[in-house]
C-alpha cells in the first residue's frame, strides 16, 4: 500500500489482453498498408456488406477532424495511462471490467502507434448499413473495434454490478498485495 492505495499486481492479464490487441491490430493494419493501396477495396463474399478498403484518418472517430493529430495523441497516451492505473489500484477491476478495460487500452494504444508513427491512422473495415440510415458506416480497424466492445462491456457491466462496496475477494487480494 503506498498512501492509502492499494496495488493489485494480479491484474497483468490485462495488460496481456491490451497487448494481444495492440499486436493484433497493428499487424492487420501492417498488412493493410503493404498489400492493398490507399483507396482501393475488397468486396468481400460478393457483396455491398463487407469491404476490406484502405482509408487514412487523419481525425478522431467518424473521421472528424475537430482536434490536431498532436492533441489526439497526447489525450490518448493520458487516457492509457490513467486507465492503466485505475486497472492496477482499483478493487474493482477484475473480470469483466479488468478485460473490458484491457480492451480499451489495447485500442488506444493501437491507434496511439499510428497516430505518432503516420499521423494518422490506418482504417481497413468498411460494413454497409441498409441505405436509410447511412451509405457505409465509417471505416474502422481492430483498435476502433475494441475500444467499442469495452466500453459496451462496461456499460453493461455497470447496469449488472454493485460496485459500492468490494466482494470479498478483492479485499482479501488487497491484504495479499500489501504482504
Amino acid at each position: 500500500m503506498i498512501s492509502g492505495i492499494t496495488f493489485h499486481r494480479d491484474r497483468w492479464k490485462y495488460l496481456l489482453v491490451a497487448l494481444l490487441i495492440v499486436v493484433l491490430d497493428q499487424v492487420t493494419k501492417q498488412l493493410i498498408s503493404h498489400y492493398l493501396p490507399i483507396g482501393r477495396q475488397i468486396r468481400l463474399f460478393d457483396g455491398e456488406f463487407l469491404w476490406i478498403q484502405h482509408v487514412l484518418n487523419p481525425g478522431m472517430a467518424f473521421g472528424l477532424r475537430i482536434i490536431p493529430t498532436v492533441i489526439l495523441a497526447v489525450i490518448s497516451a493520458f487516457a492509457a495511462c490513467v486507465l492503466i492505473a485505475y486497472l492496477f489500484v482499483s478493487p474493482y477491476s477484475r473480470g469483466g471490467q479488468g478485460l473490458a478495460l484491457g480492451l480499451i487500452i489495447g485500442g488506444a494504444v493501437g491507434n496511439l502507434i499510428d497516430r505518432v508513427a503516420i499521423g494518422k491512422v490506418v482504417d481497413f473495415i468498411s460494413v454497409d448499413f441498409p441505405d436509410f440510415i447511412m451509405t457505409r458506416w465509417p471505416t474502422f480497424n481492430v483498435a476502433d473495434s475494441s475500444v467499442c466492445v469495452g466500453m459496451t462491456l462496461l456499460i453493461i457491466l455497470s447496469f449488472l454490478q454493485d460496485f459500492s462496496t468490494p466482494k470479498e475477494s478483492d479485499k482479501a487480494d488487497s491484504i495479499n498485495a500489501e504482504e
